[in-house]
Parts: structure tokens; C-alpha cells; sequence
């Protein structure tokens, strides 16, 4: 989210968590939807004039979201699953909206090796806060601790790290 506003994307950040959406405000996110609560079809219409987004990056392996994902991008738009990685998992889509609204499914599992030098440069000149988005660190010794944490999001958790 913060590489997309730092090349001047006006973001939308979408999760269930609030203490995630404040953090997604707080590190620039020009709104921020909970899709249990908000009516987001209206919102990203008001915010895109109707259109609908350029792009919708789905960074949950939740197959549900992608319809949503797909139904929120405009005709021509694409849909990034990231990292969306469970083995043999069919995600329902809507082909029509592939076929006939032309948009794009694409899949990814890590940044490319061409935008590693800038991703470097935008942390070590803090332009992006990475630090903010730790929200736990342990010891090798408290390794089970730490993915437990890790496997249930939760209000107070968000990256987990693990240092030896």
C-alpha cells in the first residue's frame, strides 16, 4: 500500500481487522472499508466517479474475496492475487467479467527482481514505514509462540518476526 501512494495511487485499503484499517490510514490510505460493515460498491463508486478501480491486489488467501476484487475493478481493470497460495483451492469467478468487461486475473507470489534496488532505497530512506507494521518479534527459542500469533490474526497482530 505505501509503494502504491508513493507512486501517487489513491488507495483503498479493505480488511475486517480495525486496528489494520487504522494503520492503513495512518500510512496513507485515502479510505479505509471494513466489507462486514461498509457498503464498499458505494464508496469506490463515489471515490472513482463511478468507474471503479484500476487495480484490486488481493493479499488474503480468502478465495471468497476475489469476486468482490473483481466486481470492484472497472471495465479494463485488473485483479492481483498476492500470494494467494492454498494448494489445489478453486476460487469461483465470474468469466463474464474476464470475457465481456475485460478484466484482467493476474497472480503473483513475490515482487520482481527489478524492483528490489527501489523497494530497498524507499525502506532504507524511510519512505516506507516498515517498522510500523511489525507488531510482534521473538526469539528463535519462542518460535511456536510466534507462529501461533502469526496464524490468528487478530486486533493486536499484524507481521510477526522471528530473529535467531
Amino acid at each position: 500500500m505505501q509503494a502504491a501512494t508513493l507512486q501517487g495511487a489513491h488507495v483503498v485499503g479493505l480488511d475486517l481487522i480495525q486496528s489494520r484499517l487504522d494503520l492503513s490510514r495512518e500510512l496513507g490510505a485515502e479510505a479505509t472499508l471494513n466489507p462486514n460493515k461498509n457498503e464498499q460498491a458505494s464508496v469506490l463508486a463515489r471515490l472513482t466517479e463511478g468507474r471503479g478501480a484500476d487495480l484490486a491486489i488481493v493479499a488474503t488467501a480468502d478465495a471468497r474475496v476475489v469476486g468482490a476484487a473483481q466486481a470492484a475493478v472497472r471495465r479494463g481493470g485488473r485483479v492481483l492475487l498476492f500470494a494467494n497460495t492454498v494448494p489445489g483451492e478453486m476460487i469461483p469467478i465470474d468469466a463474464s467479467r474476464i470475457c465481456v468487461e475485460e478484466k484482467r486475473l493476474i497472480g503473483s507470489y513475490s515482487s520482481s527482481v527489478e524492483l528490489q534496488d527501489r523497494s530497498a532505497e524507499w525502506i532504507f530512506t524511510r519512505k516506507i514505514n516498515v517498522a510500523r507494521l511489525i507488531s510482534h518479534c521473538f526469539p528463535l527459542e519462542q518460535f511456536a509462540e510466534a507462529i501461533h500469533i502469526s496464524s490468528r490474526p487478530s486486533e493486536n497482530s499484524l507481521k510477526v518476526i522471528i530473529q535467531p
